[in-house]
């Protein structure tokens, strides 16, 4: 019996790297899929900041077994072709992995609307319905919620959410009813290393910080924390990821110049994602006061690292300090804050050991007991 097909639009896939977060989400969810569909992908031929991938581009190219990849680049990303790769597919489901990309979402979009197509199409907002990022081109976006709901078209479309927020979000953006929402949580990297063992003293704490910069991760957060520890508490902060807003990293280093002596901040470039983990497993704590996750898959990498996170309460990730392997802390408790940071840094080995073995099997769980795969299959039988 042949299998049915999934179409999945998204502005950037592997070996793209840059995006962090949506790029995980899809790649896991193609191998996770794969056994079970056709999964094909149509993407950019660049990484975020224009970079020319080294693939193949304008072709389908087989990328694994049962995933083939479609890499444009600009030039050929006219409705004309978008439609005329739609058509030849004939896909049974269109996944839009994004709400507001032009070519990767309001194209697909268009398509699906002007040609009354079969296919049956799924949005993922990957987070592009909450309050901290549809603050940015707010008019733009306001504009769109008017249309979609002037268009009908709630109730032609399903929609992936990751969590019970996201789910709300939809609802009260775009007039969804939840009946035609599926909550899921995304598909986490499957391949799990041992627990390695990191040498921990009291009063010595590195962080690290992997996630893009730009003013929706909060990274400046973090830094004018780390200024109210002038004391015999030595703390070092390593950050990695892309330079995407370069005034906000301005704001950042102008922080970073003002911090005393024992505080030590270094930004160290971006990461691919074979390099994540590694990095990860070399510091002590995971740090990252986000605005807003969907999901957040380094901060799941932490866990799976078996590295504690001090995280903020805007993520699926919730009730950590109960269970050891971290804290979530409401943006405007800074005494949670500074409280969570001064009692990492004074852990001692077999207190800090604790965590990490419980932060490994938090994420051992999550990847083995929660019936994502089911769940899915579920969604992609509407």
């Amino acid at each position: 019996m042949p299998k049915n097909s999934i179409l999945i639009f998204t502005d950037w896939f592997a070996p793209a790297y840059k995006a962090g977060g949506p790029i995980r989400s899809c790649v896991n969810f193609s191998y996770a899929m794969s056994n079970d569909f056709n999964i094909y992908i149509i993407t950019s031929n660049t990484d975020i900041g224009g970079k020319i991938l080294d693939v193949k581009s304008n072709q389908w190219i087989d990328y694994d077994e049962n995933i083939k990849v479609f890499y444009m680049t600009k030039k050929q990303t006219s409705y004309i072709n978008l439609f005329g790769l739609i058509d030849a597919i004939n896909p049974d489901f269109i996944y839009l992995n994004s709400m507001f990309s032009i070519t990767y979402s309001l194209k697909p979009l268009y398509f699906f609307i002007r040609k009354k197509s079969k296919s049956k199409l799924i949005i993922a907002p990957r987070g592009m319905l909450r309050e901290s990022a549809v603050q940015y081109k707010s008019l733009k976006k306001k504009l769109f919620f008017l249309l979609f709901r002037a268009l009908g078209l709630a109730n032609r479309i399903f929609f992936h959410a990751t969590d019970d927020q996201e789910c709300k979000d939809i609802i009260n953006r775009l007039g969804v009813t939840e009946n035609r929402i599926s909550i899921i949580s995304n598909f986490p990297e499957v391949k799990q290393f041992p627990l390695a063992k990191l040498v921990k003293s009291k009063e010595v704490v590195r962080f690290i910080y992997v996630s893009r910069i730009v003013p929706v991760k909060n990274l400046q957060h973090s830094i004018e924390l780390l200024a109210n520890f002038q004391r015999k508490i030595r703390v070092e902060l390593s950050i990695f990821g892309s330079l995407e807003d370069k005034r906000y990293w301005k704001k950042c280093l102008q922080v970073i110049d003002k911090l005393p002596q024992n505080i030590s901040v270094d930004y160290k470039g971006n990461l691919k994602h074979s390099e994540v983990s590694k990095k990860i497993e070399n510091n002590h704590f995971f740090i990252l006061p986000t605005f807003g996750e969907n999901f957040g898959h380094a901060i799941f990498e932490a866990f799976a690292a078996g590295r504690p996170v001090i995280i903020s309460d805007q993520t699926p990730w919730q009730n950590l300090e109960n269970q050891k392997v971290g804290w979530d802390i409401a943006l405007d408790n800074q005494q949670k804050w500074l409280e969570a940071i001064e009692y990492a840094a004074n852990m001692e080995q077999e207190e800090f050991d604790e965590w990490c073995r419980n932060a490994w099997d938090y994420a051992h769980d999550f990847i083995h007991h929660s019936g994502l795969k089911e769940k899915y299959l579920r969604l992609f039988s509407l």
